[in-house]
């Protein structure tokens, strides 16, 4: 499926955002795609141009934000927090990155809130140094269940390691699944993170509320 329009925010008559039907490719191959822009390391990333807050770094990171809808629902009930999202798609990041402009010029909220086009994979390094965020989620990562494929998976033991380095002491490491398979869920969440990290914990659900 090809992509055949633009993402463009905009709001329904009740404040509420939508999107116009557009055909955009649900994923991509993390391993194929070129030409991002990045910081040559986390010292030269210009927060200053993404946050208006005086705040500094983003110390809660979205991966795979998709259109931000998270993000801003939680920038709005925590300014204190610069959240961040990253996605590789471009067109879905525009979407998402105007939505917030619009959003501030608006109602002069959201300066905690930001996007941008990157491979998680392979530079977040260039983003963050040791122990800078506070959280880290990955909502409905694509499982790759062909074994072909398991190097395209966002958690993974090759990544896991990097996500510890990012995360401070005690910081929260969040990820959810629509796969119900207990054996892949016990080994993305527990095996991976809890095992191979130790730093990082599983949460059920009585300890989240």
């Amino acid at each position: 499926m090809s992509e055949t329009a633009t993402a463009v925010a905009t709001t329904s008559s009740n404040n509420g955002w939508y999107r116009f039907p557009i055909r955009v490719r649900a994923h991509c191959n993390p391993l194929s795609i070129e030409g991002f822009e990045y910081p040559r390391n986390p010292q030269l990333v210009p927060w200053d141009t993404m946050y208006t807050n005086n705040l500094g770094k983003a110390s809660f990171l979205d991966v795979g934000c998709a259109y931000g809808g998270l993000l801003c629902d939680l920038g709005a009930s925590f300014p204190d927090i610069n959240f961040l999202g990253a996605e590789i798609r471009d067109k879905v990041v525009q979407f998402s990155q105007d939505r917030v402009k619009q959003l501030r010029e608006k109602s002069n909220t959201h300066q905690n809130v930001w996007f941008i086009r990157t491979n998680a994979m392979k530079y977040l390094p260039n983003y963050f140094s040791k122990g800078q965020l506070s959280v880290m989620t990955f909502c409905f990562p694509d499982p790759h269940f062909k074994r072909k494929n398991y190097r395209r998976r966002i958690i993974s033991p090759t990544l896991v390691s990097e996500y510890a380095y990012f995360l401070k002491k005690g910081g929260y490491l969040f990820t959810i699944t629509g796969f119900c398979s207990q054996i892949f869920f016990s080994y993305l969440v527990y095996n991976i993170l809890v095992i191979r990290c130790g730093r990082i914990r599983k949460m059920d659900a009585e300890t989240f509320r």
